[in-house]
């Protein structure tokens, strides 16, 4: 007997696709209630840094902002939890069609499952995982860390100087604004040979609500497996994000607040 599973184009899918297709949603957010979120800018060499980028981008600073985000009461994991530690690329759109400003992932470490594949397979966000140990502090000091089969990869470290509380502010989203879009870069490897079957770009919005905020200095320490062998992928990023140029650390912020992810505002990036 041959299968009866079918595509229907009203629904949408994931991976394992032939269980079910869920009814699509086009106004579809995914709430992070309760977020705290680290952030730092390493100051680079440009050059270095536009060997990663796209030529479809234009980098608007020659740095890579760091960031730390513990997410709480996420809605999609029924109120659970997950952490990030993502490098991006302050970066604007000039591929084709209209030039948007935003930020270019690296890489984006997370030790939670389900939000890496929703957001590699729809989205091209560059996930990985890793095991990220949550935010501690002894009185001023801040700090974190990512492992992989328990050897520490990143180290980020954080001193509070100057805490402001700041009344609430929800920033609106904004499809144009540098501060809110990541750019995604969807890529499907051919098989049996070189070459992408499926490649393309997307702006992937998101809404921050900033409810505090403190400044302070902060340092990221990338630290290379001493082997390539015992994970090839791993080693090459680290690799090379470790070689690019440590011109200093600046605009360190600890923040507290909610993020809300505008899955069904993405879109399609036209490329001339």
């Amino acid at each position: 007997m041959r299968g009866r599973c079918k595509f229907d184009d009203a629904l949408t899918y994931r991976m394992p696709v032939h269980f079910v297709g869920y009814p699509y949603n086009p106004e579809l957010r995914v709430l992070c209630k309760q977020v705290r979120m680290l952030s730092v800018e390493q100051q680079t060499d440009i050059e270095a840094l536009a060997e990663i980028i796209p030529e479809q981008f234009e980098i608007l600073q020659p740095c890579i902002q760091w960031s730390y985000c513990d997410l709480h009461e996420v809605d999609f994991l029924a109120n659970g939890e997950y952490r990030i530690l993502q490098a991006a690329v302050p970066v604007k759109w000039v591929g084709g069609g209209a030039c948007i400003s935003g930020v270019y992932p690296l890489i984006i470490y997370e030790n939670h499952a389900i939000p890496i594949l929703g957001g590699r397979e729809e989205d091209g966000m560059p996930k990985v995982f890793c095991d990220i140990s949550s935010l501690h502090h002894f009185e001023k000091h801040w700090w974190a860390a990512a492992s992989f089969e328990c050897e520490t990869i990143l180290k980020l470290d954080y001193h509070e100087n100057v805490c402001d509380h700041v009344q609430q502010q929800s920033i609106p989203k904004n499809k144009f604004s540098a501060k809110y879009i990541n750019f995604g870069n969807r890529s499907i490897p051919n098989v049996g040979r070189g070459g992408m079957a499926h490649h393309d770009y997307i702006a992937y919005p998101q809404e921050y609500c900033i409810n505090r905020t403190c400044a302070g200095s902060a340092e990221l320490s990338i630290l290379p497996l001493d082997a390539w062998y015992k994970n090839p992928g791993m080693f090459r990023v680290l690799s090379k994000l470790d070689s690019l140029p440590k011109l200093g650390f600046q605009n360190a912020l600890l923040q507290d607040g909610t993020i809300t992810m505008c899955v069904a505002d993405s879109f399609v990036l036209e490329v001339e």
